[in-house]
């Protein structure tokens, strides 16, 4: 009942939306009520407990699984394969090159454009700042770049040059080295 409710309030709170045309309205607001949709399957699958024969049971199951395969064959590798299949520009290479050299917990320097070269590494970033792997960033100028290096003195740095500067996949121009050789081989400063 609370799954039914929830999926009612969804309805009236978007009900002007679903007869709207163009791209910021219409039916994706349907997509809201997946959880209690997810939940009210879930219950269904496991109709069992509740005392239903075994051949009702083996049947539903028998249904979502069709279903499920359904929905794989005809929405995934649309939205996964081609639909943003190298999108933008943006390649995994970066993540290959850091397990390749085993950069582990280190700072790497993307050098190029921000999209895709940068844009292709920040997913990799993790959410927190001391843990035991890789932090991407994107070098600008001499203050910034070395405000960042001097904010992570204690990991071996990495300068890496981007697919739109090599002309090929992501390539390490120097690490791993030292804060200050960072400092020095880019010109920058220590901070104050």
């Amino acid at each position: 009942r609370i799954m039914l409710g929830l999926m009612a309030l969804t309805f009236i709170a978007y009900f002007g939306n679903y007869f709207a045309g163009g791209p910021d309205f219409g039916g994706r607001y349907w997509f809201l009520m997946i959880v209690p949709l997810a939940a009210l399957t879930a219950r269904a699958a496991l109709a069992d407990d509740a005392g239903l024969d075994q051949q009702y049971s083996t049947g539903m199951l028998t249904g979502l699984a069709a279903l499920t395969l359904a929905a794989m064959l005809t929405f995934v590798p649309w939205r996964s394969v081609d639909k943003y299949w190298h999108y933008r520009g943006m390649r995994p290479g970066v993540a290959a090159l850091a397990g390749a050299r085993q950069m582990g917990r280190s700072l790497v320097m993307v050098r190029g454009r921000e999209v895709p070269d940068y844009a292709s590494a920040a997913p990799y970033n993790p959410l927190d700042p001391n843990a035991p792997v890789p932090v991407f960033v994107r070098r600008r100028d001499g203050a910034t770049d070395s405000a960042v290096i001097n904010s992570f003195h204690d990991r071996p740095v990495w300068l890496v040059a981007g697919p739109t500067v090599t002309g090929r996949s992501y390539e390490v121009e120097a690490g791993p080295l030292t804060a200050s050789q960072a400092l020095e081989r880019m010109g920058a400063r220590t901070a104050p």
